[in-house]
Order: C-alpha cells, then structure tokens, then sequence
C-alpha cells in the first residue's frame, strides 16, 4: 500500500520580490471636479424597466415613424395608453404603465407581420469586484498594483462570477485536515468527514499541518463578505474529508464524497513516480466519473513526466492531448506569466493548468490562502527542507498564509468546474471536464508544459452557458375537437426558454406528427410556421408536436403537446 504526499513546494525556492510581469487592477471612476454636480449612483442590481423594446422590419422606409404608427395603431387596439420614446433605428422603447398592460400591448404587437421582436428593456447594472480582501488589497511582496488575490484576474474569475456565481454546487476537498473555526470556512462547510486507515491526528474539524484548510479556501471559502480570501467555485460549498491518505481511506473517501452529491472532488496530493493505482482505487474513481463528479488531481511538484496516482489515472500517460481522452483533470502549476512552474509536472499525463506561484524565483512566496490559527507542521523546517508555508497577516488577521505548488493551482481548477456546472446544470462531469479543457488560456494548442493551457474561468462559463440541451416547447393552442369535413387547420405555439444564464440556441422548426386510431406515429410535416392546413382521416385521430432548435435538441412526443380530432 503507497501512502501519497501532499504538493506543496519549500518557500526557499521562490526567493525574494524583484520587478516582473504586474498583473494590475483596473480604474473602475474617476473624482467628480469640484462644483460639478454629483451623478446618480451607479445601479448594483440588474432589472428590467418596465418598457418594451419593439423592433419592426428595416424595409418600410422611415423607421422611425414606422414604429410610433404602429405603436399608436396597437395601443388604440389593446386599450392601453403608452408613450413611445427613444426611437433609434429600427427600435423603440416604449412605456405601457403596469405590467398587465405592457403584457396586453407585447401581445398585441407580436401579432403584428411587420413587427420582428417585442421583448421587455433591461438595465444592466455595475459589474464589480466581490469585496474580499485579497481581490482588492496590495501583495506587500508583489510589485504594484499586483493584490494578494491575483491568480482570480488571471483565471478571469470575477467575469465567470458576473454569469454564475457558484450557488448550489458542493466541492469535496479530501486532505490532511481543516480548521473548521476559520471564519473563511466555518460557514460553507456542509459536511466533515474522517476517514482513516492507519489513523489520523485530531478531529474533523482540525489541521495539524496546515495544508487542508489552505487548499479548502482555495476551492470555496465565504464570498463577498468584505474579509479574507476567495474561492475560485464563488459561492459554492464544501465537503471536508479527513484523511490519512493511504489507498484505502482516499478510496472510501472519494465513494463517501461520490455519495453525499460532490460536484466536484479535489484531490492535492499523489503517489510518486510511475508505481501503479490499485484497481480499487481505479474502480472508486471511475464510478466517481460515471456518476457526474468532476475528478481534479495534482500533478507532481518536480519537473517530471510521470504524475503519480491519482493524476495519472485521471489523465493516462499518452492522452493529454485528446480532449475527449481521460476521466478527470491533472492539473500542473502556472506562474502568473502564464508558463509552467519550474517545479510542476509536465508531459501527456497534464490536462491544464492552474496558478500555482507567481514567479519562478521572485514575487510573493506563494498562493495566499487560508490558515489554521495554531502552529502548524507546515510552517516549520524539516529534516527534509525548509518550511512550506509562511504566514502572513491579512487586514490583521494572522490566520492567512503563503504556500506554492501544484497543491494550490487544482483547487482552483475545481472551483471553475464548480462554476460551469451552475452555469449549466445538464453538462456531464466529461462534457464540465472538456469545456475546462477547451477555453483554457493558450498561445498555442496542447503542449506538454501546461496542456491546454490555464483555465479562464470566464470562457469555460460563458461556452457552457451557450450549450443548448434543452428541448423547445411546442404546445397546441386547442387540445380536442370534432370536425365533419376532412380538412382543418392546426395551430400551436413553440417557445425555447433557459433559465439564466443559459442561452437558448432559438427555435429551428416544428415537427407535426399523427396517430389514427392507436397505431404508431408517423410525420407529416415540419414547419417553421405556427399553424399547418391538414386532412384528417376518419377514426381518433391525434397529432403531436415536436419542436426543433437550432442545436439539433426535440422533445419526446408527451400528451402536453398532443390534440386529439374525431372525425
């Protein structure tokens, strides 16, 4: 049996600060002069209001003048009183008083042929920073304008936070241990678990070394509470599982964190060399995957090409470069210049990249995270090297520290899965794992120094937002009748919502099919119309409805969207 270690480097590696790369923050204002009038402030909240943007076809001449006779005409029509107002183009907003009456005239309108689009008017609001420490104050040790938090802007995470924030995810972190008291964790920690082979040192809810509670914080700690660190996973929550990490326990722990609903797992620690995985572990690890958990392991914290379990089994040696290849993330450590850490794995076993240090040989001596309040192992020399954590006060409070290695850049990788999963919610673990894989920040393809490169965060969110699984709507507007003739005309509506931030692909077509008297069905048409002249044979007969979008998605034939005629 291996026993893996946590990876982590010694802080004598990194050195002392000198001028490099400066990843600065951005001007959001400017000082209002003196004698000028104060503007209104900036909204913080996104909402609509209370007007409706109708756009009609460019081809009728005066656009402008179009649009306010066709308002007027459809006003009159729906008994509303509205005032039209910011005619540009095309479109015009317009105001129709209480949201029955802007229903009533949106209604009217879309009835018009010469209308395009009635939808209701939006005011985007500010996007700005979440409030926690290390997102706005200075790294003493960086050079200026670089903040404690640096590798979020580097990771483009406050833009993924913009469109999904987090909420509902879990992210399971097994390791060492974690200090459960820490006000970064105390309040998101959802379950802590021990599990042990060979015995651990103290609680659930402790962390003798220091390491556990550092990647945790990494992954998800509180969000915008104006203090401490930040996740990368936002608002997501956490499962702690206390290991010793022996085969046994991290195999019990990845099917306890399978079973409690993880969305992610987080992994941050390895068995050396090319020693092969034990097929429990395997087997614990692809049901795992099979069951929609995104699997993130570090690579190992030396320039080698061989990962070391759990990595290697995530990312097998040779198919680093395929996309669809693997069943999880090995995550290799970048400098805040984009290229591989001197200290981090590299070769076709990594998959991409996190931050895993800011510089080779100068900056600040690691990733600032979270820290247990006692003395830890970490922060003290060993018999092998120097110590592998330094803290360092953050608003005052010394709980904060320093640690550099692949340890650091996986949890953050974790914390984006966790983000494209609330992005959206019918991606696969595989499909999460190949949007991480392919919107990773990159010069070029894969390469063996940090594979597809290091995760943007924003790009993995804002292409999984835009994959459309969902099938649309299409419903009969009358559900049963009699006809004596042999003809009638079937008429429906079809409509391709997502819930934000989802973004519907939009309606291709309608399908219609039929059943006579019980027997199978068969298609008789497909339209992009919202009504269809057909002939009804004699018997029950029933049509069904089934919409197309243009991702290629179509519903099953249900009884929603069925209209039974006798004839």
């Amino acid at each position: 049996m291996n026993r893996p270690v946590l990876r982590h480097r010694p802080l004598s590696v990194l050195g002392v600060v000198v001028a490099c790369a400066t990843l600065a923050g951005t001007t959001l204002g400017a000082a209002t002069p003196a004698g000028a009038a104060t503007p209104p402030a900036a909204p913080t909240t996104s909402g609509p209001t209370g007007r409706l943007l109708v756009t009609v076809r460019g081809a009728h001449g005066n656009a402008t003048h179009a649009v306010s006779d066709r308002v007027e005409d459809s006003v009159r029509q729906a008994g509303s009183r509205a005032v039209a107002a910011d005619a540009t183009g095309t479109t015009a907003a317009v105001r129709a008083g209480d949201a029955a009456s802007r229903a009533r005239l949106k209604a009217r309108l879309e009835r018009d042929p010469d209308v395009v689009e009635v939808v209701e008017e939006h005011r985007a609001a500010v996007r700005a920073l979440p409030n926690d420490a290390v997102l706005h104050d200075q790294d003493p040790a960086a050079p200026p304008g670089v903040e404690f938090g640096w590798w979020a802007k580097g990771m483009k995470l406050p833009q993924a936070w913009s469109l999904a924030n987090g909420k509902g995810t879990t992210v399971a972190v097994i390791d060492s241990g974690f200090d459960l008291t820490h006000p970064q964790l105390s309040g998101i920690v959802d379950r802590a678990l021990v599990i042990e082979s060979q015995g651990v040192p103290g609680t659930a809810r402790t962390d003798e070394y220091g390491h556990g509670t550092h990647v945790a914080s990494l992954a998800c700690s509180a969000f915008n509470d104006g203090a401490g660190t930040v996740g990368a996973g936002g608002r997501c929550r956490l499962i702690t599982i206390k290991s010793d990490l022996y085969d046994t326990s991290v195999a019990k722990a990845v099917k306890k964190a399978t079973a409690l609903g993880a969305d992610a797992i987080v992994m941050s620690f390895g068995v050396d060399g090319d020693v092969p995985a034990p097929e429990f572990l395997k087997q614990a690890l692809q049901d795992a995957a099979d069951k929609g958990v995104v699997l993130v392991a570090a690579a190992a914290d030396k320039a080698t090409t061989q990962q070391g379990y759990p990595a290697n089994v995530l990312q097998p040696t040779g198919t680093g470069a395929d996309l669809e290849a693997g069943i999880g993330l090995s995550v290799t450590a970048a400098l805040a210049t984009g290229v591989r850490a001197s200290f981090a794995g590299s070769g076709s076993q990594i998959s991409v990249a996190g931050y895993g240090a800011f510089a080779d040989v100068s900056g600040p001596p690691g990733i600032l995270g979270a820290f247990p309040a006692a003395v830890t192992a970490n922060e003290q020399p060993s018999k092998d090297g120097p110590a592998v954590a330094k803290r360092v006060p953050l608003r005052g409070d010394t709980r904060y520290a320093y640690q550099a290695g692949t340890s650091m850049a996986t949890p953050m990788v974790a914390g984006v899965a966790a983000l494209v999963r609330t992005a959206n919610p019918g991606l696969t673990a595989a499909g999460i794992v190949r949007v991480i894989k392919d919107t990773a920040s990159r010069p070029e393809g894969w390469t063996t120094g940090t594979g597809w490169g290091v995760v943007n965060g924003y790009a993995a969110v804002d292409t999984a937002r835009r994959i459309d699984l969902r099938a649309p709507r299409a419903t009969f507007r009358s559900r049963s009748r009699t006809i004596s003739g042999s003809r009638t005309t079937l008429s429906w509506t079809v409509t391709d919502k997502a819930p934000k931030p989802l973004v519907a692909s939009g309606v291709r077509r309608v399908e219609v099919w039929r059943s006579v008297d019980g027997r199978r069905f068969a298609r008789v048409a497909a339209t992009g119309a919202t009504r269809l002249a057909v002939s009804v044979p004699r018997g029950t007969v029933r049509y069904a409805l089934r919409g197309v979008d243009r991702a290629g998605n179509r519903a099953g034939i249900t009884k929603r969207a069925t209209v039974t005629i006798t004839r």
